[in-house]
């Protein structure tokens, strides 16, 4: 039984959305809203819980990864195919891996090519 609770998006529903990176594959998930930051450079900004995303612990292989300015532009750096799966962490329950994850956590894995 786990404590926490976890979505996971898998790299089926990931393929089923066809985005070239990381803040375009939450257009399909329902728990995060995903709204245009700036309308010249394209840059999106997601929400959880109603908050912003200082306010989202953004994790690559549970490693805090992006953090502080990178915020509104992160998202776009970790292209899509890339991204094996989403494990997505809604509320404050999830501050095991950090302190700002007060809307909840966002963890990307990424595709192992050594296997």
């Amino acid at each position: 039984m786990q404590a926490q609770n976890v979505f996971t998006v898998s790299s089926d529903e990931l393929l089923k959305a066809a985005c070239c990176n990381l803040s375009e594959s939450f257009e399909t998930n329902p728990s995060i809203d995903v709204n245009f930051a700036d309308a010249v450079s394209g840059t999106r900004q997601i929400k959880m819980l109603g908050l912003t995303s200082p306010y989202i612990l953004i994790a690559t292989e549970n490693i805090p990864s992006i953090r502080g300015a990178s915020q509104a532009f992160g998202l776009s750096f970790i292209p899509g195919t890339w991204v094996e799966s989403i494990q997505i962490t809604k509320g404050a329950g999830s501050v095991v891996n950090g302190y700002e994850s007060i809307a909840g956590q966002i963890n990307a894995e990424l595709v192992k090519y050594n296997r």
